[in-house]
């Protein structure tokens, strides 16, 4: 990716699917179903069926440049249960600031690795940061409330920015069983409310991204295969081909499969 969006504030929804649709995931073994849901949402109940070559980092074509310019060293970043309508400015726990936070530190990954060199202590910090905010089972609930884009569509832009995070501490030997297992639960939580109240081709296609990525992210083909079923037209289109997209990181990624 060669494009950076500037100035938050007119980003995200604002710009549709495309700002945070660019992420990458890696993770583990998936082995919960999705529970059914309310509103006009449809139920899913996924088979768990691993796929060792299902793969979705790839920093091979990392933009340097854009990863260099917008980066943070991990930290905890503060969070809360409710994943609210989009609005600016930004209050202390919503989940615009979290997912901010986690396109830094994937960033700054990605700048260590081009390094051969990564801070073990710093990994810590961006487990910690994950793992205290499954404890807390953040961003599990939405919030319909006032004006703003739909919390169901933040919910997929989370799935795939915690499974960034999720596939580098995968990748980096960071996490243990129990790790794992606290973290699948959390994302089994917020899986079906990227369905709710889905009224746009946009959040449809962002929720089958998430689907498809959570897959990936997991070697489960059954949630990866689930996704692409869902997707036609145009966005199986888009997920066979995988175009580089606008986004704030500097990755992409050619193929799902290794």
């Amino acid at each position: 990716m060669s494009a950076q969006i500037d100035a938050l504030e007119y980003t995200y929804l604002k710009r549709g699917v495309y700002y945070f649709v660019g992420f990458l995931l890696l993770g583990i073994s998936f082995t919960q179903d999705i529970h059914a849901c309310s509103f006009n949402c449809t139920k899913q109940e996924v088979k768990p069926q691993l796929n060792p070559k299902l793969k979705l980092l790839d920093f091979s074509n990392a933009d340097l440049f854009i990863c260099s310019q917008y980066q943070a060293r991990p930290m905890k970043i503060s969070t809360q249960k409710y994943v609210t309508r989009y609005r600016y400015p930004y209050k202390e726990g919503n989940f615009e600031l979290f997912l901010d936070g986690l396109a830094k530190q994937i960033n700054w990954y990605v700048i260590e690795l081009s390094k051969d060199k990564r801070d073990v202590g710093l990994l810590s910090e961006m487990k910690e940061n994950l793992i205290q905010a499954a404890n807390s089972k953040a961003f599990t609930r939405l919030d319909w409330t006032g004006k703003g884009g739909g919390p169901q569509f933040a919910t997929s832009l989370l799935i795939k920015s915690i499974s960034y995070i999720y596939a580098i501490l995968d990748a980096e030997k960071q996490l243990d069983d129990d790790d794992k297992t606290l973290l699948r639960s959390w994302v089994a939580k917020m899986l079906p409310n990227r369905l709710k109240k889905v009224n746009s081709v946009d959040t449809e296609f962002a929720g089958d991204l998430a689907l498809i990525y959570w897959g990936a992210a997991t070697k489960d083909n059954g949630y990866y295969q689930e996704g692409k079923k869902s997707s036609t037209g145009e966005s199986q289109s888009e997920l066979n081909q995988m175009r580089p997209l606008p986004s704030r990181l500097g990755t992409t990624t050619r193929s799902f499969i290794s």
